[in-house]
């Protein structure tokens, strides 16, 4: 883990979750783009990260060949990523989190956590200002429907 400890002692904003499998440390061989194990345990339990995760791209053949975009993007996102990178059909993706979010099945304060993460960022870079974000986080507002 000498990359991930490396870029979180430099104040690294975002790091990319890879699909490979680490079987020897999650004992599975589900890729780690989508392991709770490594996201959150790893990642921002021992690890102590809290910015940003990102998925290496889900349009890749290591996502597409063994699942339907929707899935994918849900198990990522249950697993701790904040944001899936090019789902190979971002409604279908887009949609099924969405729906997971509707029937509590992720919770809004979670979804909330990775908005919060995101715009925290975005402001840190000067790329939103404190001003811009006055209102209730977009999630919550998305999901009321």
């Amino acid at each position: 883990f000498v990359p991930f400890e490396t870029g979180i002692a430099t104040g690294a904003d975002f790091i990319m979750m890879s699909h490979i499998s680490v079987s020897k440390v999650t004992e599975s061989s589900i890729p780690a783009s989508m392991s709770e194990l490594m996201m959150q345990t790893i990642l921002r339990e021992e690890l102590g990260f809290e910015k940003v995760i990102i998925t290496d791209a889900f349009d890749m053949a290591s996502i597409t060949e063994y699942y339907g975009a929707g899935e994918a993007a849900d198990n990522a996102f249950k697993a701790g990523t904040d944001i899936i990178l090019m789902p190979q059909d971002f409604k279908e993706a887009y949609e099924t989190v969405l729906s997971s979010v509707k029937s509590g099945d992720i919770s809004r304060e979670r979804l909330d956590e990775s908005v919060t993460r995101i715009l925290a960022v975005k402001i840190q870079r000067g790329l939103l200002s404190t001003e811009d974000n006055q209102t209730q986080p977009a999630a919550s507002a998305d999901v009321s429907e």
